[in-house]
């Protein structure tokens, strides 16, 4: 039975009575203790438990917001349609989902959408192959997504030793390892700090966003930009003692972060960014490497979570993958049908675009092109904000 309760002390005791269950790379790195907690900072939730008898299975959050979603054909935005959106995160999925209960929570799911409650329904980045996955192809061919979005997380199990670590990569990694840390040091006046205490979060937070404004992920619309909810979470993590913001500075100025959370044998990476200026000196390859011989050297820290994207450090340092999808379920309406086609041609577009550029190496290449031009585009947009100046 799948029944839709509200207050925030239930779910906290719905989860506390369930047992033990870490979901294989959970949803942006949000354990499910610290959801719960800060789940009373958020209004507007829906909250959905599975349970079979009096023992529950599962513990589905969601919240209904107005929002515009994008139809894009790969980095070009072809159109927006205003929607209203039943969002649910697979870091507000809580429990041993099989069959049957994920089927259950989508049959309630469903009858929510037809009854008005939204437009589409959105799973955020749930595991490919999984039971909610599955559910949700099994879905009527017109109101379910046919090209979800795919995603990697990754992972790595960590040695009892740095040093352990990279012995598992070739010579040359080893060596430009040691040459990058070298280079550093000639640069000027090296300091690491970790950020860990409640008072020491806002200064922390202050060098980062110093950081991220110069940072490459910022100039494309992907830097550190936590929202209210975010760093309501961030300020209860770091209360308990789980916050963990690494920091590299260059004769004093913040060069380059990586933040996360510590919590039992895992360090969950959330950001990470480097100063562009000094991208010559590796300084974003630099402080990962500390982060990874700090966690090393604590002992007790088995596993640290890279978080969701491809990236060329986490394909080289990553021990394993797994592939997400963010797939939407569409109401049974003409609206419903208008979207699900929408969705449907852009997909298909995109799909076979990067299939086809995949398979001749282009993809790559293009990415290179596109990032070297963002990079021009902002550097001579600062040079003529400095000739306007002068």
């Amino acid at each position: 039975m799948t029944e839709v309760v509200g207050p925030v002390v239930e779910i906290v005791r719905s989860w506390q009575e369930m047992a033990p269950y870490r979901p294989f790379l959970a949803e942006q790195g949000w354990f499910p203790e610290a959801d719960a907690a800060c789940l009373e900072f958020e209004s507007g939730l829906i909250f959905l438990v599975c349970r079979q008898g009096e023992a529950i299975r599962g513990v589905l959050a969601a919240r209904v917001d107005e929002t515009e979603m994008e139809w894009r054909l790969a980095t070009k935005v072809a159109g927006r349609s205003r929607v209203r959106q039943l969002d649910v995160d697979y870091g507000r999925t809580w429990g041993e989902f099989d069959d049957e209960a994920a089927g259950a929570l989508i049959t309630a799911i469903r009858k929510m959408l037809s009854e008005g409650a939204a437009d589409v329904a959105r799973f955020g980045y749930i595991p490919e192959g999984g039971a909610l996955d599955r559910q949700l192809r099994a879905s009527s061919f017109l109101f379910r997504d046919h090209f979800p979005l795919k995603n990697r997380r990754w992972r790595r199990t960590l040695p009892p030793k740095y040093e352990d670590l990279l012995r598992e990569h070739s010579k040359n990694t080893r060596r430009k390892v040691k040459f990058i840390q070298n280079r550093l040091q000639r640069a000027g006046a090296v300091e690491y700090r970790c950020y860990t205490k409640p008072e020491d979060l806002e200064l922390a937070l202050t060098d980062v966003r110093q950081i991220d404004q110069a940072s490459y992920q910022s100039k494309i619309g992907a830097g550190f930009d936590p929202g209210e909810l975010a760093m309501k979470k961030m300020r209860w993590l770091c209360g308990h003692g789980m916050s963990r913001i690494y920091l590299l500075y260059l004769d004093g100025r913040p060069v380059a972060f990586y933040q996360g959370f510590l919590y039992k044998d895992t360090y969950w990476g959330s950001h990470t960014g480097f100063d562009d200026e000094f991208r010559h000196l590796s300084a974003g390859t630099a402080v990962f490497h500390h982060v990874l011989e700090d966690l090393c050297r604590q002992g007790g820290v088995k596993m640290i979570e890279f978080g969701l994207g491809d990236s060329g450090y986490k394909e080289v340092y990553a021990s394993e993958h797994a592939m997400h999808v963010e797939a939407l379920l569409f109401r049974r309406s003409w609206r419903g049908v208008q979207l699900m086609v929408l969705r449907l041609l852009t997909g298909a577009v995109r799909t076979i675009a990067y299939a086809l550029l995949e398979r001749t190496g282009l993809l790559k290449w293009l990415k290179t092109r596109w990032r070297r031009r963002v990079m021009t585009e902002e550097s001579g947009a600062g040079e003529d904000a400095a000739a306007t100046t002068h």
